[in-house]
């Protein structure tokens, strides 16, 4: 970040306990899934990708197969798994964007995902493929923006 001058738009924190994640997700502007091209990585919808639309943030993917199609299906901005100028890309236009614009894209994640996992049954399915699959083929019943 330093050779960027970029100390104080972006901050990494390693890791950190799990009990802390809603904290670091509310001070975000945005949220990034970044994951490897790896087969068995696209088979699924990730439960952090799930979180991060259930925050009402704009999510940012860099992912291959079901979460890529998630995240676009749910007016987030997607790119190919380990594709770094695509991500860049859409790290840029949502730059670009302005506050409503952004605020729009998060909510429009918050609620493709509750059409697509109702509270009720998010215990119970959260992460079964074939629940994750059939919502993310269909259109979302609800306008993405």
């Amino acid at each position: 970040m330093k050779e960027l001058h970029a100390e104080d738009a972006v901050t990494f924190y390693g890791s950190v306990p799990a009990t802390d994640i809603p904290k670091f997700t509310a001070l975000a502007d945005a949220l990034i899934v970044c994951l490897s091209d790896s087969p068995d990585l696209g088979l699924t919808v990730p439960a952090k990708v799930a979180s991060y639309m259930a925050a009402g943030k704009p999510v940012l993917a860099s992912m291959d197969g079901a979460g890529n199609a998630a995240v676009a299906a749910a007016g987030g901005l997607s790119s190919p798994a380990c594709d770094a100028a695509a991500l860049a890309d859409n790290l840029l236009a949502l730059t670009r964007m302005d506050a409503a614009q952004r605020a729009a894209m998060g909510q429009s994640a918050k609620r493709v995902l509750s059409c697509a996992l109702p509270p009720q049954r998010a215990a119970a399915q959260t992460g079964t493929f074939y629940f994750w699959k059939a919502a993310f083929d269909a259109k979302p019943a609800v306008p993405l923006m």
